[in-house]
Order: structure tokens, then C-alpha cells, then sequence
């Protein structure tokens, strides 16, 4: 009952934004600002919204990818301009599994993209089965490296964060870029200062305005993973409070 009042009230306040397009007169958006920012961690409304999927893996079609990471864009603007590119798709999930993919796109384009996780999976030539802390992958190697619902979701703290860009920082090649979504209220540095020195001696940093998105047609397999797969869509009301209550942005960590 407590989370039902919770969501109305984040309803109500989102109408309200949305009408007034005034977003710095939001409290919760403030107050969960602060707690982000002070407890150097993000907090994830997917604990609020999709708890019991925690423990499945995912995959998501090119939308998805396009709204987050290149909003604005066409599907055949952005797959142009990776040509001759190398593409990393780092916590990829099932991705490698869904013919509509960003991943499966690529390589139909004879585009070098692979999708790198953790999780045990059948074979497969698009799939590498690694660490993101430990990647194996050659130094200056990758161009673009995309990471949706991974980083700043599931890894939040600063000393995980940090080990796993010293990683991406290994991997691309000078210039190349890392992009991420979700961030909320832009927080990249999740409020350490001393974070945010040692990113800006490695990188360069964008803040992008994704699109609004509800994946309704994404995969799911439960951990572990045995080919059992299951279609759900995103919670309408989740993505709702990830952009007008969390402020969520896409960052672009460009390597100098």
C-alpha cells in the first residue's frame, strides 16, 4: 500500500512538471539529488519497479539503443557512420540473441561488433564471455564502447565504477567514446570529487538528453540462463520517473 501512495504522488508531481515544464521546483527530484550526490552511489528505480528482475539478463532491440544513445538520429544515419568502426557492447546480455538488435544490426553491416558479459551462454561468434573489469580485449583497440542498464544501474559505487573505466580507458583508442545510459541527474562522478579529477585526466565528458523509451517487446532469461526465454515490456511509470523525476541522461566519455 505504501509503494502504491509513493507512485501516485510521483505521478501526480510528474504531471505537474510535465504541464509547468518548471522540473527545479520538483522536492523528490531535489531530495533524491542529495541522497545520490552525498551517499556517492545512483540510485536505481528498478529496485522500486522490476525487483523480482534483478536476477535475469536481458536483451533489447535497436530502438532502444537508438532513443538512448544516439537520440535524434536515424537507424541508417548511425550505422553509416560506424562503418570501418569497432563496437563494443560491454554487459551485452542477450543481445547477440535478438535479430533486431543494435548488436545483430552492426554485423549485418560487416560492422566488428561484439557483446561482452559475464554471464555463461551457449557459443556464440558475437558473444565474448568476460569480466568488464577484465575484458582480455587488446589495449587502444575499440572505437565505440555502448553500456545500457549496466554501469551506474548495477555497478554504482565509486570504487567498482572506477575499476571498470580504467578498463574502458585501456580498451578504446584515442578518441574513441564510451557511452552510457542510464545516468540520473548526470551524476557521472556519483558525487566524489576525487572521481571526478581522475575521470577528467582520462576523459573528456558530454552530457546527452535521451529519448523517451518504453522497451514493450525486450527478452529475458533467468540467471542461469538454459534457453528458457521470456517477452515483457518495460514499466510505462518507470521510465516516466526516470526522466522527470531522476533527470536521467546519456554520458559520453570521450578518451583523450
Amino acid at each position: 500500500m505504501e509503494m502504491i501512495i509513493i507512485i501516485i504522488i510521483i505521478i501526480i508531481i510528474t504531471i505537474i512538471i510535465t504541464m509547468t515544464d518548471m522540473p527545479y521546483l520538483n522536492p523528490i527530484s531535489q531530495i533524491l539529488y542529495t541522497l545520490s550526490y552525498n551517499q556517492n552511489t545512483q540510485i536505481n528505480p528498478e529496485l522500486w519497479f522490476m525487483k523480482s528482475h534483478l536476477d535475469y539478463i536481458t536483451g533489447r532491440n535497436i530502438q532502444s539503443y537508438l532513443h538512448h544513445f544516439f537520440p535524434h538520429l536515424k537507424k541508417k544515419t548511425v550505422l553509416h557512420d560506424l562503418k570501418n568502426k569497432s563496437v563494443l557492447d560491454l554487459g551485452s546480455g542477450l543481445n547477440h540473441l535478438v535479430p533486431n538488435s543494435f548488436l545483430v544490426e552492426l554485423d549485418k553491416k560487416n560492422i566488428w561488433a561484439k557483446g561482452l558479459d559475464i554471464v555463461k551462454l551457449p557459443p556464440n561468434p558475437l558473444y565474448i564471455e568476460e569480466s568488464l573489469y577484465d575484458t582480455k580485449l587488446p589495449s587502444n583497440s575499440i572505437d565505440l564502447i555502448l553500456s545500457q542498464y549496466v554501469l551506474y544501474s548495477h555497478i554504482s559505487t565509486v570504487k567498482l565504477l572506477k575499476k571498470a573505466l580504467r578498463e574502458i580507458d585501456r580498451i578504446l583508442v584515442k578518441e574513441g567514446e564510451f557511452r552510457v545510459y542510464p545516468v540520473y541527474f548526470g551524476n557521472y562522478y556519483l558525487g566524489d570529487e576525487r572521481l571526478k579529477r581522475w575521470i577528467d585526466k582520462k576523459f573528456f565528458i558530454n552530457v546527452i538528453e535521451p529519448e523517451f523509451y518504453v522497451d514493450r517487446n525486450k527478452k529475458l532469461c533467468h540467471v542461469p540462463c538454459k534457453g528458457e526465454y521470456e517477452v515483457f515490456k518495460d514499466s510505462y511509470t518507470m521510465e516516466l520517473v526516470r526522466h522527470y523525476i531522476m533527470d536521467v541522461k546519456t554520458i559520453v566519455f570521450i578518451k583523450k
